[in-house]
């Protein structure tokens, strides 16, 4: 189990336990407490980091809906708008066509040993989006109340939703011996796939006013699907020609993580 699993699997329990706790120190009465502003509407904005494949930076939006239940449970729904760009920058990497040497980049050197025929490859393209509809869990930290003002919280957002993956062109260029040979042109079309995921992290909530509140999040996402991970990585075969050299796209989990602020209605 990574690191990172293992950080949030002990964050959703540090919750789980203190929020039993908590309930159990406070007692019915106190924690079914009835609030003056028991629902809420919000709006958050932040940036987004993919730790997955080639992934690089992008952005997010969420508008979303939530009830107070008691002071330390808030049930809830969002949708959410995200965009991630790719870190491809001109000619990315290298495939051969023969297995001596067995892929090598334009201007180095191969030691004496007889030249080889190299494929350099260019992408354009390939900036993931999806929009996702999502129910959100939070336990408070610190018990909320008519008079609070900042309330530390942790959440847990399964969701599903929609992934596409833009139109992407692969610019394939043969070089012999160093040597500029042609260039090979093939475009993929757009694709969409049903995804389905889940975000953890902490948050805060800051409540200036009675009906105002800004809110902070940092938030760990992880989002299913087929064909929606870029990554080169998996695609430098030891042998290959100009024509058939793969798009980097595969299945799996499309990891990131996301910063937000917000505004939160309170009614």
């Amino acid at each position: 189990m990574t690191l990172r699993k293992l950080f949030l699997l002990h964050l959703f329990s540090t919750l789980i336990v203190y929020g039993t706790v908590s309930a159990q120190d406070a007692g019915p009465a106190e924690i079914q407490q009835r609030f003056e502003r028991m629902h809420f509407s919000s709006f958050s904005i932040g940036m987004v980091k993919g730790s997955t494949g080639d992934y690089g930076k992008g952005w997010q939006a969420e508008i979303g809906y939530g009830k107070r239940l008691n002071k330390l449970i808030t049930l809830g729904a969002s949708l959410t708008y995200q965009s991630l760009g790719n870190t491809y920058n001109g000619y990315d990497y290298y495939v051969s066509e023969s297995d001596e040497p067995s892929a090598f980049p334009p201007g180095s050197t191969t030691d004496g040993e007889p030249y080889d025929e190299s494929i350099e490859v260019g992408i354009d393209g390939g900036t993931f989006s999806s929009f996702s509809f999502s129910g959100i869990i939070r336990m408070n930290l610190t018990p909320y109340s008519d008079n609070s003002k900042i309330v530390v919280f942790g959440f847990i957002k399964p969701s599903v939703g929609i992934g596409f993956l833009s139109a992407m062109t692969k610019e394939a260029r043969l070089v012999v011996d160093f040597e500029y040979v042609n260039t090979t042109y093939v475009d993929r079309e757009s694709t969409s796939s049903f995804v389905a995921g889940v975000s953890v992290g902490p948050g805060m909530e800051f409540i200036p006013s009675k009906n105002l509140s800004v809110t902070a999040h940092v938030c760990f996402n992880s989002q299913f699907g087929d064909k929606i991970v870029l990554d080169k990585s998996a695609f430098r075969p030891s042998t290959a020609t100009i024509t058939n050299v793969d798009f980097p796209v595969t299945s799996g989990a499309l990891v990131s993580l996301s910063f937000t602020l917000g505004l939160q209605y309170n009614f």
